[in-house]
């Protein structure tokens, strides 16, 4: 506290505001975006979508096996952070637990394809976490 006291450091004043927070709520059961749009437009709840200056992205995402991960990764992430918020919305939670089994599901299928795309998986006969193409590289 007597660092900020200094004057080269600056005082705040003793009934002053850091910053006002607001953080739209969000309401239990509140209608969700399709996976694929949940990604394109940065959040799964239609509610929350505040797009910066009215700035809407254009862009379709490629149909790929990778995007499909990518997507329902996202959606996981999104929904985790609701039920952060909404532990007793059981819609949401069974929602997370049938996401959860085709993020397994389709990761399974892609690693079969086209190898390990985490360190985390397990590698049979040898190390191919460093093989080419990476994850990134697979059209």
């Amino acid at each position: 506290m007597e660092e900020l006291m200094r004057p080269e450091v600056g005082q705040l004043p003793a009934d002053g505001y850091l910053a006002n927070a607001y953080v739209p709520y969000q309401k239990a059961g509140s209608p969700q975006y399709t996976k694929d749009d949940a990604l394109k437009f940065g959040t799964l709840f239609p509610g929350l979508n505040l797009p910066y200056k009215n700035y809407v992205p254009k862009r379709d995402l490629p149909n790929t096996q990778m995007v499909q991960l990518m997507t329902l990764g996202f959606v996981l992430v999104d929904l985790g952070l609701y039920l952060d918020t909404h532990p007793g919305d059981t819609e949401a939670l069974e929602l997370h637990n049938n996401l959860v089994r085709m993020y397994k599901a389709e990761t399974a299928s892609y690693e079969k394809a086209h190898g390990p795309i985490t360190m985390f998986t397990e590698m049979n006969g040898r190390y191919t976490w460093i093989n080419e193409p990476w994850p990134w590289e697979v059209r």
